[in-house]
């Protein structure tokens, strides 16, 4: 890019961030923010965000620039030549140099990313980690950028994001294991800084790096451990007047190295028993912090205890190191559970399934199982404490309310932990608590709440377990709380499979879901407590089917979810499956009927140009009901007067993908409801979709969308068998390839659409599983297969299997036609000859390349590669095309020409192909 463009561009970025972060008018601002994630996109940003790091004095700016280069060092720096890749190497290194104050910390952190991800993807950089502390270690105005690089290089060899192969992986660990011990000694000398101690910060930001290298297994702590840099972290941690962020540092540090603490004194029980009891000095300061209610020193000293517990129960199954041994421990962690605030306690609780599994599953015979089923006893009365909402307010669960968060996580426990006590033991504890309770709400709510996790497990206990609660929930005259009803309709919900055992409080709670469903905050649990029901107590639920259609439209005006929609479309099948016949087929058209009114006024009012989004949702919630009836419906008899039905449904969905063809929601709901509706019909009714998918295919040319070839693959795999379709797929082909070729035509197309390539390459797949003929004598089948080369470089992982499953399966297909003797195989033969002829060697190196830029998986190279193999000994490729296409990979190379990140993987595959 010019230079006056790239200040033309630079000046368009300024007024859009100005725009961003400044108007209040919020059309204004999704227009500039559509922009600049535009521009992040672009081969330009590399040569603006320069500019702007370089001349702009505005932190905003700065730093949008910074996280630019990092975004785009994420998404494209493997696709840089090796030239590039040094430019802009030394360009951040430049930039990183000149933020070093307090103020732009930002944009530094955001800077030594982007760099961090440069060193791990450049294979010319081998060693990064000398390199930084060669260029920042000897000046020390420059040790916050060297601190935060070395902690973020091995932090990021954990984003999955970035594109390296398994061995590029295994390479930047062993080399971070090699400078472990440079970095303790570094840090060391860090802290021993005059004034160090004086700066929290500093001293937080040391032990992050510590514990960084300790959690990627790249130093051995323990060795470490009479350095002051380890002496230290206790002194801090015992200290409960250390800083927050210090202490809290040093919390973490301590967590991440407790694994290999545990793993070397193993060795030995007598260094094992002093690592405990060198943590368990820390009680007596939590206990402290407890008194003083600092919940954050105490999360500190938590985290601790519970990695300790957790490192000790994974090294048992590898050296039988007995957590049990250590009874004070056990303790400890049942009394964090027994902590006032809920985060501290959801901090310990996961330890208990873990400890549950190692000691008794798989079979082990559990010496320890009274101590264990003793610890969980007291683990779910503390628990129930935790989980009792405020006496004096209500509640009705929230997405983002951590407390209802907190409460599910509890649910999870107690259901994994419950079989080590009993499930009768668990329901009898529960019931005593809520006995010795029963006259404060939120104790019988909390009780209420943790049996629905045994609840499902009841249904073959005795009935005078479960009986006395039903019986005093379904008499109470009045429910003072909205929330306590919530969790009434849960537990009724869960105790489905008993109910249809004892079916006769079945009238009672069922009068009781029925009348809550139009409750508004009563709706979600009501909804699901119905499907529920309807699935364990179908036969007794039939005489309701009408009155929960005569709620239905009442119900969604009131503004249900899809969720709640869809629970009642459950419901509806479930009763409707259990019908006699003669009655299932005037129930199927009463949904039908139920259906068509609202879609009909909604397209109207689409036609007429007075759509809203309310109207759009409701659409999407009546479409989505349609969909799930026909998801789970199971009817024999009357299938020709079905098919006529669904007949007089299409038309609608038509209007409705014509009105909304842009909404994408919208078009994946219409989409969904089709493709259930055809499973359901079955291959007896091939001919009569041809027109479904003939107006969708239509549609496609004109606003491609990912669902329109979804559905494609559907009916693909449907009806791909049958020879009267033959002629309507290939002119479905010849529609969509084009329209398709077009839309990925343009820079970054291909990743910027990962779900077109995903479905295009899936209905190509099944057409070469389901019609071979009709793609192999297709004349776009060179153009199709052009452009799955190229698509073959996605860094979607879903397209990029996508493409490779597709090749896969014509190959297969291929070799099956060679071999075979039919009239079609005569036809295909010399095309597929040809094919292979052109593009087998190709497909291998793309497949190579595929799996070295870590974009493809090892198997579906294999996939890929073995038939490719099996037709080079059949004479009908050339000889030696792995190794060529091995040769085309551009990997680095020793000076003896070797290529060691790719042998590995190459003798994998001759293995595998062998």
């Amino acid at each position: 890019m010019a230079p006056q463009e790239s200040a033309t561009m630079a000046e368009q970025v300024l007024q859009a961030l100005n725009l961003f972060h400044n108007t209040t008018d919020e059309d204004t601002r999704k227009t500039a923010e559509r922009f600049l994630e535009d521009f992040e996109s672009t081969d330009a940003a590399w040569e603006v965000c320069h500019l702007l790091l370089e001349n702009s004095v505005d932190l905003k700016c700065k730093h949008f620039a910074a996280r630019t280069f990092k975004s785009k060092v994420l998404k494209s720096f493997a696709d840089m030549s090796d030239a590039d890749q040094l430019g802009l190497r030394d360009m951040v290194f430049h930039h990183v140099n000149r933020v070093n104050g307090k103020d732009e910390r930002a944009v530094m952190v955001a800077l030594c990313v982007a760099l961090a991800d440069i060193a791990l993807q450049m294979p010319s950089w081998n060693d990064a980690v000398s390199d930084v502390i060669a260029r920042y270690g000897e000046n020390s105005s420059y040790t916050p950028i060297l601190l935060e690089l070395l902690t973020v290089i091995p932090e990021e060899m954990t984003d999955e994001k970035l594109k390296l192969s398994a061995s590029r992986r295994k390479y930047l660990q062993e080399r971070l294991k090699q400078n472990g011990a440079r970095i303790v000694a570094l840090l060391n000398g860090m802290i021993n800084r005059p004034d160090a101690s004086k700066d929290a910060d500093f001293m937080a930001k040391i032990y992050d790096c510590l514990g960084i290298w300790a959690d990627e297994g790249a130093l051995t702590v323990y060795n470490a451990l009479h350095t002051p840099l380890l002496q230290n972290l206790f002194l801090y941690l015992s200290d409960i007047n250390t800083p927050v962020v210090l202490h809290e540092s040093c919390a973490r540090c301590l967590s991440a190295s407790m694994q290999d603490f545990v793993k070397e004194a193993s060795s030995s029980k007598s260094k094992l028993k002093e690592l405990v009891e060198s943590t368990l000095r820390f009680e007596e300061h939590y206990c402290i912090t407890l008194q003083k209610e600092d919940v954050e020193r105490c999360k500190n000293y938590v985290r601790v205890f519970a990695e300790l517990a957790e490192c000790l129960v994974k090294e048992n199954e590898e050296r039988g190191t007995d957590i049990f041994e250590f009874p004070r421990l056990l303790d400890l962690l049942l009394v964090c559970c027994n902590h006032p605030e809920h985060e501290v306690v959801e901090m310990v609780i996961d330890v208990w399934p873990i400890m549950y599994e190692s000691t008794t599953g798989r079979g082990k015979k559990n010496r320890n199982g009274e101590v264990l089923k003793d610890c969980f006893l007291k683990l779910l009365l503390a628990l129930w404490k935790s989980c009792r909402p405020d006496p004096d307010g209500d509640w009705i669960a929230e997405k983002d309310d951590e407390f209802q968060d907190y409460r599910k996580h509890v649910a999870e426990i107690v259901f994994e932990i419950c079989p080590g006590i009993g499930y009768r033991e668990s329901w009898e504890a529960l019931v005593r608590l809520m006995s010795a309770n029963q006259n404060q709400w939120d104790a019988v709510e909390s009780s209420l709440f943790l049996m629905s996790s045994v609840a499902s497990q009841m249904a073959h206990e005795d009935s005078s377990l479960v009986s006395p609660i039903i019986g005093a929930l379904t008499s109470m005259p009045t429910i003072p709380k909205v929330g306590f009803q919530h969790t009434i309709l849960n537990f009724f919900g869960y105790l489905a499979p008993w109910f249809e055992r004892n079916n006769e409080y079945t009238d009672k709670v069922l009068t009781i879901i029925v009348n809550s469903l139009p409750v508004q905050k009563l709706s979600d649990p009501a909804t699901w407590a119905l499907q529920e029901m309807s699935f364990h107590c179908r036969s007794h639920m039939v005489k309701y089917f009408h009155e929960i259609m005569s709620l239905l439209g009442r119900l969604e005006r009131q503004g249900l979810t899809e969720d709640e929609m869809a629970s009642i479309s459950n419901a509806a099948v479930n009763i409707l499956n259990d019908m006699p016949q003669q009655s299932q087929l005037q129930c199927l058209k009463e949904i039908c009927d139920i259906v068509r009114t609202p879609l009909r006024d909604i397209t109207t009012s689409a036609r007429n140009g007075q759509i809203s989004k309310s109207d759009t949702a409701r659409l999407i919630i009546w479409i989505n009901h349609l969909a799930e009836v026909f998801k789970h419906l199971d009817v024999k008899s009357h299938k020709d007067i079905i098919v006529e039905l669904v007949h007089t449904l299409w038309p609608l969905l038509a209007d409705v993908a014509q009105l909304f063809l842009r909404d994408q929601d919208v078009m994946e709901k219409v989409i969904r409801a089709l493709r259930y509706m055809v499973r359901f019909l079955g291959k007896e009714s091939g001919v009569s979709v041809l027109p479904v998918f003939a107006k969708f295919t239509d549609l496609y040319t004109s606003a491609p969308q990912s669902s329109m070839l979804y559905l494609a693959s559907v009916l693909v795999d449907e009806f791909g068998e049958l020879p009267d379709m033959r002629e309507g797929f290939a002119s479905m082909l010849e529609s969509l390839s084009p329209a398709t070729f077009n839309l990925l035509n343009s820079e970054n197309a291909v990743r910027q659409n990962p779900d077109i390539v995903a479905d295009y390459f899936r209905t190509c797949k099944r057409l070469a599983e389901k019609a071979f003929i009709v793609l192999v004598l297709h004349p776009r089948l060179q153009d199709i297969m052009r452009f799955s080369l190229l698509c073959s470089e996605s860094t979607s992982q879903e397209a990029n299997h996508a493409v490779f499953a597709f090749w896969e399966s014509l190959l297969q297909a291929g070799r099956n036609c060679i071999r075979g003797t039919n009239p079609d195989d005569n036809r295909g033969q010399p095309v597929m000859r040809e094919l292979l002829r052109i593009f087998a060697s190709e497909m291998e190196s793309k497949a190579l390349l595929g799996v070295y830029l870590n974009i493809t998986t090892a198997i579906d190279a294999v996939h890929v590669m073995d038939p490719i193999s099996g037709f080079e000994q059949e004479g009908l490729t050339p000889p030696g095309m792995l190794d060529y296409a091995l040769r085309s990979v551009p990997a680095p190379r020793t000076n003896d020409g070797k290529m060691p990140l790719m042998e590995s993987h190459l003798s994998t595959f001759r293995e595998v192909m062998a």
